[in-house]
């Protein structure tokens, strides 16, 4: 087969990436490319209920970079896909449009439920162990800039998907008053939590042990990088390893973090509610092993393009978990 190339692009609430991607090589497929930009679209729309001027130039600028490093590579295709911020800004025709003619690029603006079958896609595109995590009760928590979204996982089948209006962004800005007093915000941000899960639990989760819990976004994996092992994929951390991680960073400030954890500065904003939900979830869901997939958008892209497209074999039957939720909702 003759060497192809795709361009998967995201567009998402503090991170815009792209990746290159090759069929027909050595691999089956190969990531040959790799840029990312950071600009906090979420925060825009959170305070203004638009994404802003300022950041609609910068995000045009990155765009027409990423444009000409695939003009570089000849791509055979390519998708740009924008999730939460630019679904929830006000101006989002109007936003697209406007790119769309200042870069040349198509955008498709994904909808709840198709960024979070693209999430699930996503996971199975790097990690074989997918599918054993799911045999057993398992939750994937997508947390986002101003929501959370829960997808219980039993017996390889999806029971439900919910999607909780607390975000880690909306979370730290409401709450910012109380940042200056560790133990008051992270009480706080408990409380919210564990309402929210209290109806979900009664509803869904039943008698069932959720052991494996994959939480994406949050930026929580830069926080555990000491636990990636080669055995796994995914990195996988215990209850108590996480603990022990947990109670050196939640009284700590951006600046503390990023300098005690050697990150960023840029991506430990939502490092703190972040690790608070994830403490709270695994508590209220009993989960024994956390996993903290090293993914992006971008490769739930290229997975869909390799199957319709036959380069790759689809292990997963992601249209069956849209019939077993739809069942599981009817039998509520």
């Amino acid at each position: 087969m003759a060497v192809k190339y795709f361009a998967a692009i995201g567009i998402g609430s503090t991170l815009t990436d792209m990746k290159i991607f090759e069929w027909g090589g050595r691999k089956p497929v190969r990531e040959v490319e790799n840029v990312s930009a950071r600009m906090n679209l979420g925060l825009d729309v959170y305070q203004t209920g638009r994404i802003g001027s300022r950041h609609v130039e910068e995000l045009c600028t990155v765009l027409r970079s990423f444009r000409q490093i695939m003009l570089g590579y000849k791509v055979d295709a390519y998708r740009v896909c924008a999730t939460s911020a630019f679904r929830e800004s006000r101006n989002m025709l109007i936003l697209r449009d406007y790119i769309e003619k200042q870069t040349g690029l198509r955008i498709e603006v994904l909808s709840n439920s198709e960024q979070r079958f693209m999430d699930y896609k996503s996971i199975a595109s790097v990690s074989s162990e997918f599918e054993t995590i799911i045999q057993n009760a398992a939750a994937i928590v997508d947390i986002g800039s101003s929501s959370m979204q829960i997808s219980l996982f039993d017996k390889d089948k999806l029971i439900t998907t919910q999607n909780i209006r607390i975000g880690s962004v909306t979370t730290r800005e409401h709450l910012a008053p109380l940042m200056k007093n560790s133990e008051h915000f992270e009480k706080m941000v408990v409380e919210l939590l564990n309402h929210e899960l209290a109806g979900f639990a009664k509803l869904y989760q039943k008698d069932r042990q959720i052991k494996n819990l994959i939480v994406i976004g949050g930026n929580l994996l830069e926080l555990m990088r000491q636990y990636r092992s080669e055995n796994h994929e995914i990195t996988a951390v215990t209850k108590n390893q996480f603990q022990e991680i947990y109670e050196n960073v939640v009284g700590l400030n951006q600046d503390e973090i990023s300098e005690r954890f050697h990150i960023s500065f840029d991506q430990t904003g939502v490092m703190v509610p972040s690790a608070i939900y994830c403490r709270a979830l695994m508590e209220n869901l009993g989960t024994e092993t956390l996993w903290l997939p090293d993914y992006s958008i971008c490769d739930g892209m290229a997975y869909d393009y390799g199957v319709k497209n036959h380069y790759i074999l689809n292990s997963h039957n992601f249209e069956e978990y849209i019939n077993a939720a739809a069942s599981n909702i009817s039998k509520h």
